[in-house]
């Protein structure tokens, strides 16, 4: 969802089964995992203010971040990545 420059994010854990046990499940948490977002190849995103980064095992506890987007005509927007709720 796109709000004033902002992506609001639900993360969701998924079910179990033979192979994602639950104890497996239990032990998925916002400050061990990665975030990725589709973009452009010529486009550029910068954590700010000690963001995570994407693409990378990071922590994503904190509730939200802010990052800089550079396109490739060189326009920049910054952005935030808002977490709206693990389930």
């Amino acid at each position: 969802m796109k709000k004033n420059n902002t992506v609001t994010c639900k993360i969701t854990v998924p079910g179990t089964n033979a192979v994602f046990t639950e104890q497996i499940r239990n032990e998925v948490s916002l400050s061990n995992i990665v975030c990725y977002i589709d973009m452009s190849t010529a486009a550029r995103l910068k954590p700010l203010n000690a963001a995570p980064t994407l693409g990378e095992v990071q922590d994503f506890s904190a509730k939200d971040f802010r990052y800089l987007i550079t396109a490739a005509n060189g326009d920049k927007k910054e952005n935030g990545l808002s977490r709206y709720r693990i389930l």
